[in-house]
């Protein structure tokens, strides 16, 4: 993301090159490649961090997710432990770094050093804020939408929010809706539920300067509380009723740190930014010394609620 405004002077040069067969040396230098270092990471889990090289815009290839990197723990300054290697079956999830004995608190700042021979070490350091509770969480008029497709059922409902902010000073916050569906067979007159699964529910592009829609992982992103009354909502979700059921709603509402806020803010302005020469780039946040990526940590309240149809 930081080689962006050079990579729009590389295409420049070049596109002046286009009617000329000669080949012309460029005086520029190709880009070092730098370690990616990228984990959100919360209390009650595993502390997971995946590491890559970064590209140059040169190279049609995606940074290399790299296994020999040695990934490090420390608290305050004191060594917790080296993070061991998980190789994912199939192919689908790239390797990733992972804590085994360490349980990790809020209010705690930890720090991360990543080593990888032929790069530069790397580090960087975030906490989990404390949780902030859930004031209300409703859903009402729940009902079925008629003139809807034969082979789907299509559900309305209203949704409303709220919760308290601390008041203490600048609070930042990643909140997310689910619908859970349950997938289901029948068996000799019985209804067997084989799965259950949660989708998010997604926000339109109306925002304002607290709230924007996170475009990477869902829901919205807020600086502080921007709903004086509440956050309402309608919203509509559809199942196919032949082998799925309609079930509870969920909220989390993730209390996250200020470097999550603001990586996964300006990723999300990136995403909106429309194409174009003229428009103005959006550059990443990071805080990862001396390479790339995000280190962040965040809390998280949940609750659900049955839709009552």
């Amino acid at each position: 993301m930081k080689h962006r405004l050079w990579g729009i002077c590389i295409l420049a040069v070049l596109g002046l090159g286009t009617t000329c067969e000669r080949p012309v040396d460029l005086p520029f230098d190709r880009p070092v490649s730098n370690l990616v270092v990228v984990s959100n990471f919360t209390r009650e889990k595993q502390l997971e961090v995946r590491v890559s090289s970064s590209r140059s815009i040169l190279e049609a290839s995606i940074g290399e997710y790299l296994p020999d990197a040695r990934v490090e723990l420390f608290s305050g300054g004191t060594f917790m432990e080296r993070l061991e290697l998980v190789i994912p079956p199939g192919g689908r999830i790239p390797p990733y770094y992972q804590t085994r004995n360490v349980a990790l608190e809020a209010g705690t700042v930890y720090q991360i050093r990543v080593d990888v021979t032929g790069f530069n070490p790397v580090t960087a350091s975030s906490k989990i804020p404390e949780p902030v509770p859930i004031q209300l969480f409703q859903v009402n008029d729940a009902k079925l939408v008629l003139d809807q497709s034969p082979v789907l059922q299509r559900y309305s409902y209203r949704v409303r929010f709220n919760f308290e902010d601390p008041q203490d000073g600048d609070d930042y916050y990643h909140l997310n809706f689910y619908q859970q569906v349950k997938e289901y067979f029948n068996r000799e007159g019985d209804t067997i539920i084989s799965r259950k699964i949660l989708y998010p529910l997604v926000f339109n592009n109306t925002n304002d300067n607290n709230v924007i829609n996170a475009y990477f992982s869902g829901g919205i992103l807020m600086k502080n509380n921007p709903f004086s009354a509440g956050l309402a909502f309608e919203t509509t979700f559809e199942v196919e009723p032949e082998f799925e059921l309609l079930g509870d709603v969920f909220v989390e509402l993730r209390t996250v740190s200020e470097e999550y806020y603001l990586f996964h803010t300006s990723l999300s302005r990136q995403q909106a930014q429309p194409d174009g020469p003229l428009n103005e780039p959006v550059i990443v946040f990071d805080n990862v010394d001396n390479g790339y990526g995000i280190f962040a940590g965040y809390n998280f309240t949940l609750d659900s609620v049955r839709l009552g149809l």
